[in-house]
């Protein structure tokens, strides 16, 4: 018995497709896949460990207070690093401003991005999370 690769499954599938289509259709392939359900929940998982990793650290945000005006530090949680690191990052990168928007490659190309600027600071970030062994 022969097994044949998924993308060779996939390949097929289109060709079949494409042969049915009528004569004159317009085909868009779309390269990039969006980010899964499971790549969102690592995402959340990862800024809320970088947020720990930067408070262990004692790299604070430093905000400006609403009572005072004076710069004061705060801790870091998943959603601030969300949005005032990663988020960033993300539109430096590709111009998207959502995360809802990532093709399946981006976070990790924006995570890299991330640990490779904490690194020259002397931080070493979380790995990805994985849920395989």
């Amino acid at each position: 018995m022969q097994f044949i690769k998924t993308n060779e499954l996939a390949l097929q599938s289109i060709y079949r497709e494409l042969e049915a289509a009528p004569v004159g259709a317009v085909v868009t392939i779309e390269k990039n896949k969006k980010y899964s359900p499971k790549q969102r929940g690592a995402l959340h998982v990862w800024c809320g460990m970088l947020a720990d990793t930067l408070n262990e650290c004692g790299r604070y945000r430093v905000i400006l207070s609403p009572i005072n005006r004076r710069e004061i530090e705060c801790p870091w949680s998943l959603n601030t690093v969300k949005e005032d690191i990663y988020k960033p990052v993300l539109n430096a990168l590709s111009g998207k401003d959502s995360t809802e928007d990532q093709t399946s490659a981006e976070p990790s190309d924006v995570a890299l991005v991330i640990s490779k600027h904490f690194a020259d600071t002397g931080i070493v970030c979380p790995s990805w999370p994985s849920n395989q062994g």
